[in-house]
């Protein structure tokens, strides 16, 4: 017997007009990861301020507090329309952790396909 549901399933919707004039488009996002590492960090402490500034300007994929060689590796991963609004991000993440802990070796990767590479920057401030 042959299921109904698979028969009575509605068509695809598409979508063939453009957004008009004034509205919200879609804009291509990239993925940058901004590390910083630091050695009197409590993972609880940093993780959430620093997330929560990457998330006051753009969308936060994931976060993370890792143990490396006896540091803590503060990751955040975001997306960005480019490089430059990714330094814009990394560096108000970097801002939130330093004014928390101590920060050496920030980092700001960008994704290509599955590799991960450097983006030059330094922070402000």
């Amino acid at each position: 017997m042959p299921d109904e549901r698979l028969e009575t399933a509605p068509d695809p919707v598409r979508v063939t007009e453009l957004p008009a004039f004034g509205e919200a488009k879609a804009v291509e996002q990239y993925g940058h990861r901004s590390r910083l590492v630091s050695a009197d960090v409590v993972a609880g402490v940093v993780c959430a301020p620093a997330a929560g500034a990457a998330r006051e300007r753009t969308t936060v994929e994931s976060y993370d507090v890792a143990v490396v060689r006896g540091a803590a590796r503060i990751t955040v991963r975001f997306t960005a329309e480019d490089n430059s609004a990714a330094v814009d991000v990394a560096c108000a993440v970097h801002g939130a952790v330093v004014a928390l802990a101590g920060v050496t070796s920030p980092d700001l990767a960008r994704r290509y396909g599955p590799r991960w590479h450097p983006v030059g920057w330094s922070p402000r401030g």
